[in-house]
């Protein structure tokens, strides 16, 4: 997955914009576009700044601009990252999902607070995983979306997806997982 710059130069908002370099400045001067300058003098536009100035004057938006919706952010955390790895491509490629990955505990919690995930999928099988901990942080944490939890799961252990589902967990699945059942569960859970 490419990383969205945060800013652009005028350059290349000119070249997105379809309008001449002169434009994108007569804008900036005009205070319609607001710029930062670097030291030497260039103007920075950030990406923010960009998108309401396009809404504002009814611009298209260019394809990959936007940030994802919240609705659309999953994090997966796999300690082995195959599957996770499977799930990222056939979620990203199939139901336009922004994935990100983590294999231990520690990324998957600095994921959690930086991209803000409206769904967190997470391997029970991870060795040091506390989920039921993680499912109490999850749900007392500051995330505007509160992200839904689906746990997978290698054995049946009842006492524990009970006690999981009563802390809001949406769905606990046994693996192997079906990509297309993951899929359907993590649509209802995001809605």
């Amino acid at each position: 997955m490419t990383q969205r710059p945060g800013y652009f130069t005028s350059h290349q908002v000119a070249q997105m914009l379809g309008v001449s370099l002169p434009t994108v400045g007569n804008w900036a001067k005009a205070g319609k576009l607001i710029a930062h300058r670097t030291p030497g003098g260039h103007r920075r536009i950030p990406r923010a700044e960009l998108l309401r100035f396009l809404r504002e004057h009814d611009f298209p938006i260019p394809d990959g601009l936007e940030e994802p919706t919240l609705t659309r952010r999953v994090l997966i955390v796999d300690g082995g990252m195959d599957f996770g790895a499977i799930l990222a491509e056939y979620l990203t490629i199939n139901h336009d999902y922004n994935v990100k990955q983590a294999d231990d505990g520690f990324s998957a919690g600095w994921l959690c607070s930086e991209y803000q995930p409206r769904i967190v999928i997470i391997d029970m099988d991870i060795p040091g995983l506390d989920l039921i901990k993680i499912v109490k942080l999850l749900s007392e944490a500051s995330n505007p979306t509160k992200s839904a939890v689906i746990a997978l799961a290698s054995a049946h252990n009842p006492s524990t997806e009970m006690q999981l589902i009563g802390l809001g967990v949406a769905a606990v699945v046994r693996k192997p997982a079906k990509l297309h059942e993951l899929a359907e569960l993590i649509e209802n859970a995001s809605s």
